[in-house]
């Protein structure tokens, strides 16, 4: 089976955003009727533009103020989302040993497709 040229190209077409079931970690997100539409689907479009800053473990390398530089977004909005996400099951979150502030590692961990 071949891939498409448009699976193949870009920064998101990694192997973890080629196996990732998008359908089903939007519903995750949008189960999470305590935020507003406007967060989910936010949080959501963020989620998904940091496949292209990860890793091969999953981690993004982008600290809270280059994602809110590259995003568009303040810093305590993307610390909502952060936690939005972190409750779809789409993000772990770690505190960063040895930092003065709270400082967290993102890893991604999006739902997988079966087949």
């Amino acid at each position: 089976m071949t891939r498409s040229p448009s699976e193949d190209e870009g920064p998101l077409a990694t192997p973890l955003s080629l196996a990732t079931d998008f359908y089903v970690a939007w519903a995750n997100v949008d189960r999470l009727s305590s935020y507003s539409s406007t967060a989910r689907a936010r949080a959501f479009a963020v989620w998904v533009s940091l496949f292209g800053s990860v890793d091969a473990d999953g981690v993004v390398l982008l600290n809270s103020a280059e994602i809110s530089e590259q995003f568009t977004v303040s810093r305590a909005s993307w610390v909502r989302y952060r936690e939005l996400l972190e409750q779809a099951d789409l993000i772990e979150q770690t505190p960063v040993r040895g930092s003065a502030h709270q400082r967290m590692v993102v890893k991604l961990t999006p739902p997988l497709r079966t087949a």
